[in-house]
């Protein structure tokens, strides 16, 4: 999480001077495609965490576009309200019948399998 912050960090200062609504838009397609890989089910806190980092990054970089004019959380919030994707779990639990959770390996059931098909 931390490699992807400083990534979008160093993205972000090269965008510094964007439109903040297109910046506010890419940023939300960022947080979507985290959330497709990495929201899966008792991962909510750091789904949370790291919105708020990248809230918190695009905060800095905001308030570097200016010496006299600085950004506040209210109007940061109306920018992401929109084109960022609320923080769900987008996974299922898995199936813990699968061969992963039994504790078999691959060949035990193959054998199971192959002997089951036999015993028909």
């Amino acid at each position: 999480m931390k490699r992807k912050l400083a990534d979008l960090r160093r993205k972000l200062k090269r965008r510094m001077h964007a439109d903040p609504i297109e910046t506010g838009a890419w940023l939300g397609q960022v947080l979507n495609g985290w959330l497709n890989y990495y929201a899966e089910p008792t991962s909510s806190r750091s789904l949370s965490k790291f919105r708020y980092a990248l809230q918190q990054n695009w905060m800095w970089v905001l308030s570097r576009r200016s010496q006299r004019a600085r950004p506040d959380w209210e109007k940061l919030d109306v920018l992401c309200k929109h084109p960022w994707p609320k923080v769900t779990i987008r996974h299922e639990w898995p199936d813990w019948s699968s061969p992963k959770w039994t504790g078999m390996t691959v060949v035990e059931l193959q054998n199971a399998s192959v002997c089951s098909w036999f015993e028909r």
